[in-house]
């Protein structure tokens, strides 16, 4: 997935190189979950949770 406001301005970069329309697509809803890498936590997750 991406964020909005990337996906906002790849849409706005496509419509100044000419596209004239854009239409949302349905997909699967993505459920996963990943932690982030130790190094960027403020809190260490605890024991026996994936690191």
């Amino acid at each position: 997935s991406a964020p909005h406001v990337l996906v906002q301005e790849v849409i706005e970069r496509l419509r100044a190189l000419g596209a004239v329309s854009v239409r949302k697509m349905d997909g699967i809803e993505e459920t996963i979950k990943f932690p982030l890498p130790k190094g960027l936590r403020l809190d260490p997750l605890p024991p026996g949770q994936a690191s």
